[in-house]
């Protein structure tokens, strides 16, 4: 899973100095998603995508 450190764009420039984080991690998680083995389905196994229920993208 891709390191997801921040929420918006802001903190991640002032301390990572990353422009545009959120929209390049959205395309990271988005991007591993796809490549992931769908016959692991909704379990928690090796490969899983697991995100937060509150997470807004």
């Amino acid at each position: 899973m891709p390191d997801a450190k921040y929420g918006s764009d802001e903190p991640a420039f002032w301390y990572s100095n990353a422009p545009n984080y959120t929209g390049i991690m959205k395309e990271a998680i988005s991007e591993m998603h796809v490549r992931t083995d769908p016959r692991l389905g909704n379990t928690l196994m090796p490969g899983a995508t697991i995100m937060k229920a509150d997470d807004s993208f």
